[in-house]
């Protein structure tokens, strides 16, 4: 079974390639394509730390700052053209039945009416709820960003 990490917290990272270590480094994962790698030492003469001075560590984390604030800005003009095309439609919200576009919906009743309804719900839902993801992603992308700021400033006045 392949585990797959995903560590915002590159000290979390490192306490966990510590953890798997025996002896010196060994290449373990990644290519210089892929960004990322990962080694593990092998004998006991290999340094501790991954990063072997301090600007190299706070180098690191501006990266992955400056990575996820990027990422953030770039949603921004895609939540906008959404907004100016009216794909977004934020009254939804206080009447969910402009969602609804089977026609006659509201006046069929029994089973007519459930089948009609539980069978367009999903797609009501996406067309309402939909454009939120955009906004939750940025401020989740932004929150990723401050904290490696964050980082890079403590790391930076070591």
């Amino acid at each position: 079974m392949k585990k797959f990490r995903f560590y915002l917290d590159f000290e979390k990272e490192e306490k966990w390639l510590n953890q798997m270590l025996k002896q010196g480094w060994e290449h373990v994962s990644g290519s210089k394509y892929s960004g990322t790698q990962y080694f593990k030492r092998v004998n006991e003469n290999g340094d501790t730390d991954i990063f072997s001075d301090t600007p190299s560590k706070a180098a690191r984390y501006k990266r992955l700052s400056n990575m996820w604030l990027t990422t953030a800005i770039s949603y921004f003009p895609i939540f906008i053209a959404l907004k100016l095309t009216k794909a977004i439609n934020i009254t939804a919200f206080l009447n969910p039945r402009e969602l609804y576009y089977t026609p006659g919906l509201w006046e069929r009743t029994g089973v007519y009416f459930w089948k009609a309804f539980l069978f367009e719900t999903p797609f009501a839902v996406m067309r309402g709820g939909f454009w939120l993801f955009l906004p939750v992603l940025m401020v989740l992308y932004l929150a990723f960003a401050i904290k490696a700021e964050k980082h890079y400033r403590k790391t930076n006045l070591e």
